[in-house]
């Protein structure tokens, strides 16, 4: 599959606040990736970097291959959809989706033409008189993007654009924008904080800290296989039990945490000695009124929250860790101060971090 656009080796710099830090990427023709991470962890940076409206200190960015490190925003062949719209408040919805066509000559008819497809993608036919003050937030959404697409641009970028519509409204545009990348299959670039988003519309997610990709990958591989803590706890919820590895047999570890034994699949990692720590997911925690081969993890029972679809398990731990446990069966419940043991299947955990033996 060919790269559209290409990061290499990218640093920026506002003074002496170092905001993105040595990033490569490579993105596919016709994929949509997400740049996940919190805020001020560089990701916008990095968008604006590609569109244009910044320059990287270091680094080389291509887009088919040609450099365009200094090339301006509007000859690049990408645009841009903002957090807020940025629509023209004394423009018609149809003079809004034409704007692009008009500053480039295109032909009325041509113009025309192209917004009532666009219009019609967005499903906004027959708003075509209104002005911005008339539309719901969503529906300026879909008049941002269509003027966005009206352009033909190879890819389309995408900063945070759902942030301010309400929760429901928020669902509904994730589906819209999945649709029509679908549809017109454009490379989409998409910048949120929300991890929801993220797994709901992305091919690949690019999680992003402090200036870094900590990881990048299919948006399932990064949920079962987080690569470190960070992207453990960022990525929807996670229970650490760190511990001394005590064992080591054949590709399983005993470990021996405050909390008591515990065992975990090596993985990928070739670590044998020394402390981990290892991330179980609420849905593969599991409880037990009796002990179970491997785990000597004990806690006891403080609240059950009913969730819609599912109830949420709290158990303190000895040493006040509080562990978080999902069920979808209300024949699971275990009473309020109830004594549990702790544990889970071994391939369901994760090692996210290691530190090697103090003596090496």
């Amino acid at each position: 599959m060919s790269s559209v656009i290409t990061l290499k080796n990218i640093n920026k710099y506002f003074n002496d606040h170092h905001v993105v830090k040595n990033l490569s990427l490579q993105v596919n023709e016709g994929e949509f990736l997400t740049l996940l991470g919190p805020s001020g962890c560089g990701k916008t940076t990095t968008l604006r970097m590609i569109a244009g409206f910044e320059l990287p200190s270091e680094g080389d960015i291509y887009l088919n291959d040609q450099r365009v490190n200094n090339l301006p925003p509007y000859k690049r062949q990408v645009n841009t959809v903002f957090q807020n719209y940025s629509l023209f408040p004394h423009l018609s919805v149809a003079k809004n989706v034409a704007f692009g066509l008009k500053m480039k000559r295109i032909k009325q008819g041509e113009i025309k033409k192209r917004v009532q497809e666009m219009l019609a993608l967005v499903q906004l036919e027959g708003f075509e008189n209104r002005k911005p003050n008339q539309l719901s937030g969503g529906q300026k959404q879909r008049v941002a993007i269509a003027r966005a697409l009206i352009n033909r641009p190879k890819v389309l970028l995408l900063d945070e654009p759902l942030s301010a519509l309400d929760l429901k409204l928020r669902k509904k545009m994730q589906f819209e924008l999945k649709r029509l990348h679908k549809q017109l299959h454009f490379t989409f670039i998409y910048v949120t904080h929300d991890q929801e988003e993220a797994m709901t519309m992305s091919d690949r997610v690019a999680v992003m800290h402090n200036g870094k990709i900590e990881q990048i990958g299919l948006p399932k591989e990064i949920y079962i296989h987080p690569k470190n803590r960070f992207v453990s706890d960022f990525i929807g919820e996670s229970n650490l039990f760190g511990g001394k590895i005590e064992k080591s047999i054949g590709k399983e570890l005993l470990i021996h945490g405050e909390n008591g034994t515990f065992v975990t699949m090596k993985g990928t990692s070739a670590i044998s000695e020394g402390k981990v720590y290892v991330s179980v997911r609420p849905e593969n925690v599991r409880i037990s009124d009796t002990p179970v081969d491997g785990f000597s993890v004990i806690g006891t029972v403080v609240d059950n929250v009913f969730i819609g679809s599912y109830i949420r398990t709290i158990i303190r731990l000895a040493d006040r860790t509080e562990i978080k446990k999902t069920t979808y069966s209300k024949s699971e419940q275990y009473a309020i101060d109830q004594q549990v043991y702790v544990y889970w299947n071994k391939n369901d955990s994760v090692i996210v971090d290691a530190e090697p033996p103090e003596n090496h």
